[in-house]
């Protein structure tokens, strides 16, 4: 019963922790989305004033570059993020694999050791039945051989 339970306790550990492994996966791959799509709005934005306001043309150019190169930056950072990420959520999800192989494996030697004592215990008993019916056996034939000698000494007579 309660190796039962634990084990339906480990289930539902096992799956929620894959549910929360596939929700941090999606809010970081949102988070990389969000800032890669800030960055290009600030691209077109940029872009857009430059083209409403010709004489920040030169100027920007520099800065544009700079803008460029930042974003670029960040959109390495956050494909990095979510890498390490993914790859976090895969030690943990083999960590708890493992874990759980070792529970089985654990489960199956205790079981095995109940068995081995229990045919132990059952061969033992057995053969102390055995020993005690040659016991017996044995009492009856000196019985017959006593009586079989007596029979003979008073043939004899």
């Amino acid at each position: 019963m309660e190796t039962a339970l634990l084990d339906g306790w480990k289930e539902e550990r096992a799956e929620l922790r894959a549910e929360v492994s596939r929700l941090q996966n999606e809010l970081a791959e949102s988070h990389a989305e969000r800032l890669e799509l800030e960055s290009r709005a600030q691209a077109l934005t940029d872009r857009l004033s430059q083209s409403l306001d010709p004489s920040l043309c030169v100027p920007l150019r520099p800065d544009r570059d700079l803008r460029r190169k930042m974003r670029e930056g960040r959109e390495r950072e956050a494909r990095q993020a979510l890498l390490i990420h993914k790859l976090q959520n895969k030690v943990v999800e083999y960590r708890d694999r493992c874990q759980g192989l070792e529970y089985q494996v654990k489960t199956g030697e205790r079981e095995l050791l109940k068995r081995e004592r229990r045919i132990r215990d059952e061969h033992s008993d057995s053969l102390e039945s055995a020993l005690i019916r040659l016991e017996e056996e044995q009492q009856r034939w000196v019985g017959h051989i006593v009586s079989d000698n007596c029979v003979k000494q008073t043939q004899k007579l």
